[in-house]
C-alpha cells in the first residue's frame, strides 16, 4: 500500500481509489458505480477505480445493493495527476548595477542576478525552483545574486505534484568585483 491520496492535491503516480461501504444493508452491496460529471454512471467491475489521466478528473460514487436501492452520491472527488517531470528552467543572466546582459562562463566586475522562469507547459505547474551550486545541496531560489568567486551552477523545476525537472548543464558565472592593488 501507498500513501493515502487527499482529494484536490496532486499526485506525481496513477492514483488507486478504494471504495468501501460501513453503514448497514439488509441485502448487502452489490457493486459500485461511478460518474465523472453526477448524472451519467457507469458500473465498476470492482471497489477499486485507477486514475491514471494526466490532469484533473472529477469523480462521484454511488452503492447499489442486491435488492436494486442505489445510494445517494458522494460529493464530488478530485483528482489530479502529473507523472511527468518539468523541463530545464529558463534563466535570465543580468549584471546587478548596469542591468547588462551577463553571458555565462565570462568574467564580470559586478554580482549578477540570476532569475529563472518556466515557459513549458506542466499539467500541475511549477512549485519552485532548485539550485546546486558547485556541486551542493539542492536548495529552492526563484532569483539570487551571484557574488564574487568562480562558481559552477545548475538548475531545475519542481512541480506541484513533487516531479523533479531535468537538470540543466553546468552554467559558469565568474565575478570579480575587487580592485586589483596598483603595480609595484
Amino acid at each position: 500500500t501507498g500513501p493515502i491520496y487527499t482529494s484536490n492535491t496532486w499526485s506525481e503516480k496513477k492514483v488507486y481509489v478504494i471504495l468501501s461501504y460501513t453503514g448497514s444493508d439488509t441485502s448487502g452491496i452489490n457493486h459500485y458505480e461511478s460518474s465523472s460529471n453526477g448524472t451519467t454512471w457507469s458500473k465498476m467491475s470492482s471497489n477499486i477505480l485507477v486514475v491514471d489521466k494526466e490532469g484533473i478528473t472529477n469523480l462521484y460514487f454511488r452503492a447499489v445493493d442486491k435488492a436494486g436501492n442505489t445510494s445517494d452520491s458522494t460529493g464530488q472527488y478530485i483528482v489530479k495527476v502529473d507523472t511527468v517531470k518539468p523541463d530545464i528552467p529558463t534563466m535570465k543572466y543580468e549584471k546587478s548595477k548596469s542591468k547588462k546582459s551577463y553571458t555565462p562562463g565570462s568574467w564580470s566586475n559586478e554580482s549578477v542576478n540570476v532569475t529563472m522562469s518556466y515557459s513549458g507547459i506542466d499539467t500541475s505547474g511549477i512549485d519552485h525552483y532548485e539550485i546546486s551550486i558547485d556541486g551542493s545541496t539542492w536548495k529552492e531560489y526563484s532569483s539570487f545574486v551571484a557574488n564574487d568567486g568562480d562558481k559552477t551552477y545548475r538548475f531545475r523545476a519542481v512541480d506541484k505534484a513533487g516531479n523533479i525537472g531535468t537538470i540543466s548543464n553546468n552554467v559558469s558565472i565568474k565575478v570579480d568585483t575587487f580592485t586589483p592593488a596598483p603595480p609595484k
